[in-house]
């Protein structure tokens, strides 16, 4: 290599005899004179001179990539530039094409061998030519010639000679290397300098970094991954050339003024966070000097690290997946010893306060304080994203899509939006084809709540294997995304929550833009949602089910922890607790409800804490028998019973578990059971409300709430007014329905009424009872209004029934007919 610039550039040549004795002192300081007389041939050097040396190198560079199988290298750039940069710049970029596009066989070690030792010789040469000029070199015109370079150009007869001066002592750089974490060489080697610091040219230095970067993350290089004939073989030959690689590398960066280093945030990040997991010790430690000296420099410029902050985001996200299955979560990629390289463990010894501290050591206290900041805020999304590509390894969808619903909103409150809307087209493409339409939903809607109905911007195209949009205005790429959530809305039976959405789009395209003809394709699809609603039976919700993991036999993110499942459709409480405990084979099931005793939470076994519960809301915490409350359950507004059913499916957050108590165990039991029924209500408050991006959520807070014999009484009675007056308006609606169910609702309440079912209340509106309980006045009042509510509502239900009922069912309505008069008289006596 070094013979091929030394012929290639000179006409007249000084014979040196070259003994098989040779030490390989000797070599260098040969190659150093060589290195020398290039870097002032090259700076004195005409246009055209210059134009006749890059055609030569290219012509070199040329034959190594026809070896390699690069069919593209004649579309490389030789155009002629004035400006001395851009001939190295192209070089810089075509010995990187070379390096990143080899499509020789994997198996033909030999030509691997020789291009690492080619491409490292080239670039230690042209480290010395391009950022380095010699001391000991004198200016031309005052110089002793012992050495002449006649450069001929073969367009012109004019011959340029250039005086050097040779020098044996000179010494090879990597002996000069500093491996100091802390420290770094201000020059690339012994008696060389920056050849102009104050015009710096960041184009060129850029190219270089890439080459050296691709160089070191090149995967015939990562010994401990390929394969391990291979990695012997390239030993042997040419050792470990990574360390002397990352040696120039570091020495290049050093000779980067500090006020530019934050420059190369963009170009090397990436880069640079590949080399930080690599097991080459120096180029670890090299990437770990260049990273903080990148902070540093960005603290001094603007007080922050916002932009190297939100690149090494950007970075760790493409690194962990970069490896895709586009059907549904990212493959983990696995070493040959089946190691996860996206590890907690991976970066515990780069993103280190103690290992910044050792390349910041001679910083100011202001800027060591802003990194330690920065270091603790990388460290809380390197917990976010190693957890989900374990997760994604263990294959447990509940975990993934926790640890992804983490991750997206991380992403979206740093404003990540790249990442943020290829995350969120995952995780929805994840549940839609695992039936969970709702949540796909829901998570698009994230994606579309990033837009306004802008007519008028832009936004720039979007591109993931999950999902592309082109470039469109702003109200186009939410009306897209809105189709989307409606398709999932519809297929998931959410036909109450399609309905606003379209409304939406209805305003949209009437009062933004005027588009009567799309105003009115939504306002008819509108009107099929109300009409599948108006047409569907009663509608089946999914249960929720509590459900603790206890004992530190369970993984830490559950260990002694409490959440809320959404349970499928037709999901029965023995159905969930056999799915549990099959992905739990060893855990055991607790018999009671109440949470385990610290001894159990201790232990290292399993144990599992299982119930159904009901939807709740905050409201329903507060205990019933206050005032203010009381007076609200009368003097609401009736919602449709239909209507109540679909609204508290939505943003709930709140569950209750109810179980009945005997307040005195001393006492003696009456004979009305209702004396004596206290209900203890166990509210849990979710960290988010359902539905989600996920079908369980942790219950953060934990509420009692006890429930007065009276006040249980009331709530019966309210209870089964609502749900009466509710069968009564779908029948209205719909009189071909079967009247069954109406006919065994109100047979329930009667008989029970006539069978001592009124009398069983006249306790709780007794003198007696209210002097010992004057706080439950109130409550006896509002017992006395729901009674007498109930009998108007049956007695509407009875005239409704008798038009509805076939004629065998005519003693059937005389029977209870019969027995509501009964009913009212009863109620009459205790009034």
């Amino acid at each position: 290599m070094s013979g091929w610039f030394y012929t290639t550039t000179t006409t007249t040549t000084t014979t040196t005899t070259t003994t098989t004795n040779s030490t390989v002192d000797e070599k260098r300081k040969s190659l150093s004179s060589i290195t020398s007389q290039l870097s002032i041939m090259i700076s004195t050097m005409n246009e055209e001179n210059q134009n006749n040396l890059r055609i030569k190198i290219y012509a070199f560079i040329l034959g190594t990539a026809r070896l390699s199988g690069v069919q593209h290298w004649e579309m490389v750039n030789k155009s002629v530039t004035q400006l001395n940069k851009n001939f190295f710049i192209n070089l810089y970029d075509s010995l990187q094409l070379i390096f990143e596009s080899p499509k020789f066989p994997s198996d033909f070690w030999t030509f691997t061998v020789f291009q690492l030792k080619t491409i490292l010789r080239m670039t230690r040469i042209l480290e010395d030519v391009i950022f380095y000029l010699p001391s000991n070199v004198v200016p031309a015109a005052t110089a002793t010639a012992t050495s002449t370079l006649t450069n001929n150009n073969n367009n012109s007869n004019n011959n340029n000679s250039i005086t050097i001066t040779n020098n044996n002592n000179n010494n090879n750089n990597n002996n000069n290397n500093n491996n100091d974490i802390g420290s770094s060489a201000n020059t690339g080697g012994s008696g060389n300098s920056l050849i102009n610091q104050s015009q710096f040219e960041f184009t060129q230095w850029r190219s270089f970094f890439l080459l050296t970067s691709s160089y070191l993350n090149c995967k015939d290089l990562q010994f401990e991954s390929v394969n391990p004939a291979k990695a012997v073989f390239i030993k042997t030959r040419c050792g470990d050339v990574r360390i002397e690689m990352a040696r120039v590398f570091e020495r290049v960066w050093a000779t980067v003024p500090i006020k530019e280093r934050s420059t190369f945030i963009p170009v090397l990040i990436g880069p640079i966070v590949k080399l930080s997991i690599s097991d080459t010790m120096d180029a670890k430690r090299v990437a770990t000097k260049i990273f903080y000296d990148m902070l540093e420099s960005e603290i001094i410029q603007t007080n922050g690290y916002t932009d190297l902050f939100y690149h090494t985001i950007d970075s760790l996200l493409e690194i962990s997946t970069e490896r895709l299955n586009r059907g549904g979560w990212p493959i983990v990629c696995r070493s040959v010893d089946g190691k996860l390289p996206f590890t907690l463990r991976s970066f515990s010894t780069f993103f280190n306060v103690k290992c910044m501290s050792l390349v910041l050591n001679k910083s100011t206290d202001a800027i060591k304080t802003k990194s330690e900041q920065f270091i603790h805020d990388i460290n809380h999304f390197l917990y976010l994203i190693p957890s989900f590509m374990n997760d994604v390894k263990s294959g447990d969808e509940e975990e993934i899509f926790s640890s992804v619903s983490k991750l997206l909103y991380y992403l979206q409150e740093h404003k990540r939006t790249a990442h943020f809307i290829r995350f969120v087209h995952m995780t929805s493409r994840r549940h839609y084809e695992m039936g969970n339409y709702i949540e796909a939903a829901v998570t698009l809607m994230l994606h579309a709540s990033l837009y306004q109905w802008d007519a008028n911007k832009v936004i720039a195209q979007t591109a993931s294997e999950y999902g592309s949009f082109p470039e469109q205005k702003e109200s186009e790429r939410k009306e897209l995304l809105y189709k989307e959530i409606l398709l999932c809305f519809n297929n998931g039976k959410a036909w109450d929550r399609a309905i606003p959405l379209v409304k939406e789009l209805v305003h949209h395209f009437t009062m933004n833009i005027c588009d009567m003809n799309s105003a009115a394709t939504y306002l008819r699809q509108q009107g099929a949602f109300y009409q599948k609603i108006n047409e569907s039976a009663d509608p089946v919700f999914e249960d929720y089910f509590r459900v603790g993991y206890y004992g530190k036999g369970f993984p830490s993110s559950i260990q002694n922890k409490e959440f809320i499942y959404k349970g499928n459709q037709f999901d029965r409480l023995s159905d969930f607790i056999s799915k549990i405990q099959d992905k739990w084979p060893k855990s055991e099931l607790l018999k009671t409800t109440e949470v385990p005793s610290q001894q159990i939470q201790d232990s290292d076994g399993q144990y599992l804490l299982i119930t159904s519960v009901n939807i709740s809301n905050i409201g329903e915490t507060q205990k019933r028998h206050d005032s203010a409350n009381a007076e609200s359950i009368t003097n609401k507004k009736r919602v449709p019973h239909r209507v109540q059913q679909f609204n508290a499916r939505n943003k709930v957050n709140v569950f209750v578990y109810s179980k009945p108590f005997k307040k005195n165990a001393t006492a003696t039991k009456s004979q009305n059971e209702f004396e004596d029924l206290w209900v203890m209500n166990l509210y849990f408050v979710c960290e988010n409300s359902f539905p989600c991006t996920e079908r369980r959520c942790l219950i953060v807070e934990r509420k009692q709430v006890e429930i007065s014999p009276i006040e249980n009484a009331l709530n019966s009675i309210v209870q089964k007014n609502d749900e009466l007056a509710a069968r009564i308006d779908r029948h209205q609606a719909n009189t071909q329905e079967s009247i069954s169910p109406l006919t065994m609702l109100l047979n329930g309440i009667i008989d029970a009424s006539v069978n001592g079912g009124v009398s069983r209340y006249e306790t709780f509106m007794s003198e007696d009872y209210l002097k010992q309980n004057p706080e439950y006045k109130n409550i006896a009042e509002l017992l006395k209004s729901a009674l007498d509510q109930q009998l108007v509502i049956v007695e509407q239900g009875l005239k409704l029934h008798s038009q509805l009922r076939p004629p065998e069912m005519a003693a059937m309505q005389d029977k209870l007919e019969t027995f509501f008069i009964t009913m009212k008289n009863s109620r009459q006596k205790l009034n």
